[in-house]
């Protein structure tokens, strides 16, 4: 059988009399995202993707979509993501949608001092608890057969 969601939630479709194998299953553990998706008239920028190393800023990456597929993909809009991995714990992501975006508009307008000019149509937050496991020491020894 091959399976392809987190183990997460496997977990928690596998019967009592595997127990074992469930509980091996809940030892592995994840990074969460927030992805936060910039619709606009104009592109920010002819970068297709940018990484965002600066510890000022709560996201580490700006992803122009429409930089590698046409606009005319999108309804001749420009998609851009910005991408942030992190547990769980951290305070970001118990920020609202609307405190995400304010935030994360005023740091992206540091980089793009002229981003109220693109034409700003939408901007939207998703967010998963399983975006990656998290690869820590003896990592392998938790992979369960």
């Amino acid at each position: 059988m091959l399976v392809t969601i987190p183990t997460t939630y496997l977990a928690k479709l596998i019967p009592n009399k595997f127990s074992n194998y469930r509980t091996q299953l809940e030892r592995i553990e994840y990074f969460g995202a927030i992805c936060v998706v910039v619709v606009t008239e104009k592109p920010l920028s002819n970068i297709y993707w940018l990484n965002v190393g600066d510890p000022g800023f709560d996201f580490g990456g700006v992803i122009e979509q429409t930089n590698l597929l046409s606009p005319k993909e999108y309804q001749g809009l420009h998609v851009t993501y910005l991408s942030r991995y992190a547990t769980w714990r951290e305070p970001i992501l118990s920020k609202s949608d609307p405190e995400i975006i304010s935030l994360f508009k005023k740091q992206l307008q540091s980089i793009y001092p002229d981003i109220e000019t693109k034409g700003i149509k939408d901007i939207q937050v998703f967010r998963t608890k399983t975006a990656a496991t998290v690869c820590d020491k003896n990592f392998s020894d938790k992979i369960p057969a």
